[in-house]
């Protein structure tokens, strides 16, 4: 998550892969041409390739915090399927930086809005650098604080204890071969789509080997 966007009247944050998508896409094009003029069957498997990683990073996230209206209004583009919302600023109960395992032992961070109602991730996505996170939570906190709203930064200890609990039922899973049911398992109690939740299984997963060879 970015901030493309910051005058007087709104703060605008965006996140995604949708230029990455369109370069896959394009990347695609000449292994699929390859395949139909030069009858090369290798190259239509690695356009197939290209067109799926395409699909898989075709979302983007664009959350603007209106100081005329005092709203936050978000939009989630993701596989065609379109999500969006608006929560007032009086509503916003605080700002808390998530956490998730990465790769090699590393961890990964995103924000994520605590509401009166359901907390708003202002990212699919997890990224490295809690310093980068750090940074665009005090923007838009400074940005609300002029408008007359002073939000915290808080932790979000419920979801928290629930991201915490089904990494360990992960991992139990993968040690008794079930893969599939883990992928399943972090899909429903972690709110991400089948890519994002394969990826954290894998990564899970991979932790687990490295553990094991030591």
């Amino acid at each position: 998550m970015k901030i493309v966007r910051q005058s007087d009247s709104e703060l605008v944050l965006q996140n995604g892969g949708i230029w990455l998508s369109v370069l896959l896409a394009a990347g695609a094009l000449p292994f699929f041409l390859a395949a139909v003029f030069a009858e090369n069957g290798p190259n239509s498997i690695v356009g197939i390739i290209f067109l799926v990683g395409s699909l898989v990073w075709l979302r983007k996230t664009t959350v603007v915090f209106d100081a005329v209206q005092l709203q936050v209004r978000w939009k989630r583009v993701r596989f065609f399927r379109t999500t969006f919302g608006v929560i007032p600023f009086s509503q916003i109960t605080g700002i808390s930086t998530e956490t998730s395992a990465g790769s090699g032992g590393s961890t990964l961070y995103r924000l994520t809005l605590l509401t009166a109602g359901q907390p708003l991730p202002l990212s699919e996505s997890f990224i490295s650098g809690r310093d980068r996170c750090d940074a665009t939570r005090q923007t838009i906190q400074e940005f609300l604080h002029e408008r007359g709203f002073t939000i915290p930064s808080l932790a979000a200890p419920a979801r928290q204890q629930r991201l915490t609990e089904s990494s360990g039922s992960v991992r139990s899973l993968l040690l008794q071969g079930r893969t599939d049911d883990a992928i399943h398992l972090v899909e429903t109690t972690q709110h991400v789509d089948l890519p994002t939740a394969t990826r954290r299984v894998r990564e899970i997963a991979a932790t687990l080997r490295s553990r094991h060879q030591h």
